[in-house]
């Protein structure tokens, strides 16, 4: 029991520090691009900023994989203690006072700890507070909105964590009959049913509004195909459940193929925006897009855990033009709506 309560500790601490950090490049004309606004994680990870693409990475991955990893926490450490629960021998009250005490305070530690340090970035960023200083007004409000969603997300799977674990030990304790130990445990997948969850809009944009401009931008811009019908679009982010694919044709091509790498960005970019609420599985992400786009052709999109991890792998040389092309229109959407 204590050996399991020590390996969550340490699964936990590679996520308790966060901090910000600031510097410059000097140049002789000092720039927006000179100025890299990092928050530095454990474990040598960071999420650097980039002031010239409005855009986090992780490790040279995206900011969506960030949460991902978070959440792939958040998921192994409820199974891990559940598992536990159920099929050992030790008395539910031993556990409780054990392990579940001492982990849920070790959780609480690290939310309360995270809304002093997101207080300390917002109030003490040398970047925030002197924005005139550096030229960065096209990317500030960004670089606000996402220190803000990053300790949201964290907060938030926390907090669920401590209840879910609370609640998974008290269940057991006052409803045996419902919750039997020493059972086989089975959990289906979400992914194994057919159809798919769309993407959810979130809830602080307003749908509609952004849609009508995505529409026009992404078919000038060639990104779909033009004769795309506007509802297909706005049925692709509106939180309900798909049973037969939308088929929407991605139809922006690299070396003569519809672009998944480019497909892939577009989707980062509109959690990275928070146009869109993360997606919690790769998995889960995959089949998305497989029941949401297609290529140019019409054909389904295959092989999405290989391109996903092609397209990590070449964010490291930096944005392609088609990227730079998205990041616009992105940052265009962003802004009329505000």
């Amino acid at each position: 029991m204590e050996k399991l309560l020590n390996s969550i500790k340490d699964q936990l601490k590679k996520y308790s520090d966060i901090i910000l950090i600031e510097y410059s490049i000097e140049s002789k004309n000092s720039s927006k691009e000179d100025l890299f606004p990092i928050v530095q994680l454990t474990d040598s990870k960071q999420l650097r900023f980039n002031t010239k693409y409005c855009s986090w990475s992780f490790n040279g991955s995206s900011l969506g994989d960030y949460y991902r990893s978070i959440n792939a926490l958040v998921e192994d450490i409820i199974g891990s203690v559940t598992y536990f629960i159920r099929t050992s021998d030790y008395k539910l009250e031993d556990i409780q006072e054990i392990m579940i005490s001492p982990l849920i305070e070790e959780i609480m530690i690290m939310v309360e700890n995270d809304i002093i340090k997101r207080n300390d970035m917002i109030n003490n960023s040398i970047i925030l507070n002197s924005k005139n200083l550096f030229n960065l007004f096209s990317a500030i409000d960004v670089l606000y909105d996402s220190i803000d969603k990053i300790f949201n997300h964290r907060q938030n799977k926390f907090v669920g964590l401590f209840n879910d674990i609370n609640n998974t030990i008290l269940n057991y304790i006052h409803y045996p009959t419902q919750y039997r130990r020493h059972t086989l445990f089975h959990q289906m997948e979400p992914y194994d049913t057919l159809g798919s969850l769309n993407f959810c809009w979130s809830k602080q944009r307003n749908l509609i509004e952004d849609i009508v401009k995505f529409h026009t931008l992404l078919r000038e811009g060639n990104f779909i195909e033009k004769e795309t019908p506007i509802d297909l679009l706005k049925n692709a982010f509106s939180c309900s459940f798909l049973k037969e694919p939308l088929n929407i044709k991605w139809t922006k091509q690299v070396k003569g193929k519809s672009s998944k790498a480019l497909l892939f960005h577009f989707i980062d970019e509109l959690e990275h925006f928070n146009y869109i609420e993360i997606t919690e599985q790769n998995s889960l992400l995959f089949k998305k897009i497989e029941y949401i786009f297609c290529d140019n052709k019409g054909d389904k999109f295959n092989n999405l855990d290989v391109s996903k991890s092609q397209w990590l792998n070449q964010r490291k040389s930096g944005r392609t033009p088609q990227e730079i092309q998205l990041d616009n229109i992105m940052y265009l959407v962003y802004k009329s709506n505000q």
